[in-house]
């Protein structure tokens, strides 16, 4: 603790020491912190699952900072300073962001075009894959969530790579590649990954419609860690936050994990209706992995194939300026494991309430209740047996600053 709390001072003292002596137009350092008090209960068949007494979480939190380098041009970098998987501070996000070119590039029509069109992002990020991206919590940052767990699943990946997107009015569209796992991987045979993203906002925002694809294929690299080798992670925790329950034995608890990874194809739609004072928002996703185990020493290890579908709806009502209320119902749908076909499924019910002591402080409260059915017995996902029909259910505070 001593030494997660002497490297997060640094870290701020260092992001301060830029702000105050840097050559950017225009700094601006952010703080993200939540402190979750939970009193749940968890179970399965056999009873291997151990009470659990109420209590806190570790807190979370995040410290950023964006430096306008230029108009248009922006840096940005991310930093867990506490999460839930690694008690030293660590780097989340680092990037840069163009959706202006500099004075000096100006090359006629093409740098209106671009000024009037384009975005070109690159470095250490969250890969813009669905929507769910804009409504989830991210270790410490919980304000684009309205309840306090993401829903199940929730895809969200940090990896090495490039975005570009184009904007015609209310139409877009992006194009990314990516290293497709989260730290870099410079072994033979490691696979590039290819996301793409439509989306249309008709009716001045109210309406949002989008669809995304992601596909990767790391099946020649090995089986992943801590063998060697890489794996994706867009289903297994890859922002490395951690989930919002302790519970199941891991910072990860009540999450799924789809697959490891190895030869991942994935599609998504997403829609949203904004009414001001209403918003519902939801998506439905398909999943395949048509190689959990890659290889071993080089050599075809068979090709087990996991395949899932998944869809998620939530509501929001804000029933004053500073209070609202919210509710959501998840589900995954597991119809093939280990190549063998399934009809497995996990639900989660989240109903909860949110209210704005300040801009930028916020109290939520939320009920959950999670369950497993229909699985056979050995069927591992994220360290449990889903076959034990594993659940829980209780009652979640949380406490969020934004700064």
């Amino acid at each position: 603790m001593r030494r997660l709390f002497h490297t997060s001072v640094i870290a701020a003292l260092l992001l301060f020491l830029a702000a105050a002596d840097s050559s950017a137009q225009d700094v601006k350092i952010g703080l993200q912190s939540a402190v979750t008090y939970q009193t749940l209960d968890q179970s399965n068949d056999d009873a291997s699952l151990p009470n659990l007494a109420s209590g806190f979480q570790t807190a979370l939190g995040n410290l950023t900072g964006d430096f306008t380098v230029f108009e248009g041009g922006r840096a940005h970098v991310g930093l867990f300073i506490s999460s839930k998987h690694h008690t030293e501070m660590w780097g989340y996000e680092g990037y840069f962001e163009m959706e202006k070119l500099p004075e000096w590039m100006k090359l006629g029509q093409f740098g209106t075009f671009f000024d009037e069109h384009l975005k070109i992002k690159a470095g250490h990020m969250t890969l813009d894959f669905g929507d769910g991206i804009l409504y989830r919590s991210i270790n410490g940052d919980v304000y684009s969530n309205e309840l306090i767990g993401n829903p199940i699943p929730s895809p969200a990946l940090t990896a090495l790579g490039v975005e570009t997107s184009a904007h015609f009015g209310m139409a877009n569209v992006l194009l990314g590649v990516s290293n497709g796992t989260t730290k870099g991987d410079l072994n033979e045979g490691h696979g590039t990954a290819l996301h793409a993203k439509a989306w249309v906002t008709p009716m001045n925002g109210m309406l949002r419609f989008a669809a995304s694809y992601y596909g990767v294929d790391h099946s020649e690299n090995g089986t992943g860690y801590p063998v060697g080798g890489t794996k994706s992670y867009l289903f297994g925790f890859g922002d490395r936050a951690g989930g919002q329950y302790n519970i199941w034995n891991g910072p990860d608890g009540g999450e799924l994990k789809f697959g490891t990874g190895q030869k991942e194809r994935v599609l998504q739609f997403d829609g949203r209706v904004d009414l001001g004072k209403i918003l519902l928002y939801g998506a439905v996703g398909a999943f395949r992995d048509q190689d959990t185990n890659g290889t071993v020493d080089g050599d075809d290890n068979g090709n087990p194939e996991e395949r899932w579908n998944y869809y998620m709806t939530t509501a929001r009502v804000n029933v004053t300026d500073w209070a609202y209320v919210a509710g959501r119902y998840s589900r995954s749908n597991c119809t093939m494991s280990n190549s063998v076909e399934v009809d497995g499924s996990v639900k989660r019910l989240q109903l909860g309430a949110g209210f704005f002591l300040y801009e930028g402080v916020l109290l939520k409260a939320e009920y959950v209740k999670q369950t497993t059915t229909d699985f056979t017995s050995g069927t591992m996902n994220n360290g449990m047996d889903l076959g034990l029909n594993p659940e829980f259910s209780g009652v979640v505070v949380q406490a969020a600053v934004r700064i």
